[in-house]
């Protein structure tokens, strides 16, 4: 059996694309936390690409600990502008909602207050 012997460049090369598709399949352990129904309350927009949600329910709880009265949504995320949409859609029509949580975040504006990361946005009638 013949083993194929890369270059050094090559090698690199390799190492980022396979780095790349492990960003884009993201995080391996997904521990999805369903939170209660709830309106959406206020939503603040941020310039450092987090969109604070806040809900009527008085604590959104991942399962990494954090627990805060607001959930963040990532511009960096896969399906970020679908999830924001599906949020501004909600809060306009004034429909409930079931948003899922996974891991937590460093709020942006603070240096200490960690708050859980919204993955899923599922409109209720």
């Amino acid at each position: 059996m013949k083993v194929q012997q890369f270059s050094p460049k090559a090698t690199r090369v390799l190492g980022r694309a396979a780095f790349a598709v492990a960003m884009l399949a993201g995080p391996a352990s997904a521990t999805l936390v369903n939170q209660p129904i709830a309106e959406i309350a206020q939503i603040v927009a941020r310039d450092t690409g987090q969109t604070s949600i806040f809900l009527t329910n008085p604590a959104i709880s991942s399962a990494d600990g954090c627990s805060s009265d607001r959930a963040v949504l990532l511009d960096s995320d896969l399906g970020a502008k679908s999830l924001l949409a599906t949020t501004m859609m909600a809060f306009s029509l004034e429909k409930p909602v079931e948003i899922a949580v996974d891991g937590c975040v460093l709020l942006s504006n603070s240096n200490s207050l960690y708050v859980p990361r919204i993955v899923k946005v599922k409109i209720v009638r």
